[in-house]
């Protein structure tokens, strides 16, 4: 496996790596372009989550549309807002470099 350093912090990491385990900078053609084409605001996420999560905001938003139209149709219950207040608390907790493994990055 091809190693290379990172421009931010000079630690080693992958040369497939999109962002630095150590210091979350981007890496190759995203760093240049000063953003990722696939990237979501965690902080947005949190927001409506805790906004208009009874209504499934947070979810379209994150690109997951099956789930956020089940929040919109069970929004008259208080089921979806519990569970948005769960998700708001969980994207809080969750580190940056994992949000962005789990919703920015696509997978093929």
């Amino acid at each position: 496996m091809t190693q290379t350093t990172c421009s931010q912090c000079r630690s080693d990491i992958s040369l497939n790596q999109a962002i630095c385990e150590h210091c979350y900078a981007a890496q190759g053609l995203e760093a240049l372009a000063g953003m990722d084409p696939n990237w979501r605001s965690q902080r947005l996420a949190r927001r409506l989550s805790l906004w208009l999560g009874s209504f499934g905001a947070h979810k379209f938003y994150l690109g997951d549309p099956l789930r956020g139209s089940l929040y919109l149709l069970f929004c008259w219950t208080l089921v979806p807002t519990v569970l948005a207040i769960r998700d708001s608390v969980h994207l809080a907790r969750m580190a940056p470099a994992q949000f962005y493994r789990r919703w920015c990055l696509k997978l093929a």
